[in-house]
């Protein structure tokens, strides 16, 4: 199944049940942000999919232990 039919579905599921206004959360390494975007536009011009916020997560590596290791001069 390509992510479009998945997308698909999954918006319909959205229409059917009621869950019209929606969130929209992007890891850091999503590739499909692009095609998330564009088909949430299409149904939201043609089944009133309204979506509230779009963010992005970045992941920032934790240096907890090393920073407690090395010596500042």
């Amino acid at each position: 199944m390509t992510i479009n039919k998945l997308i698909n579905k999954f918006i319909i599921f959205l229409v059917y049940n009621g869950h019209i206004s929606t969130h929209i959360i992007f890891k850091n390494k999503s590739y499909y942000k692009k095609t998330l975007l564009f088909l949430f536009i299409k149904f939201y011009t043609l089944k009133g999919v309204y979506v509230c916020t779009i963010s992005n997560i970045l992941n920032y590596p934790y240096n907890g232990c090393r920073l407690k290791k090395r010596k500042f001069k």
